[in-house]
């Protein structure tokens, strides 16, 4: 969970999560 934190809001956009802080 603590791996998101470390990774750039840039990168998140290209993640098709939808809600990255809701990855568990």
């Amino acid at each position: 969970m603590n791996s998101k934190l470390f990774i750039p809001p840039k990168i998140w956009r290209f993640i098709p999560a939808g809600d990255p802080l809701v990855d568990v």
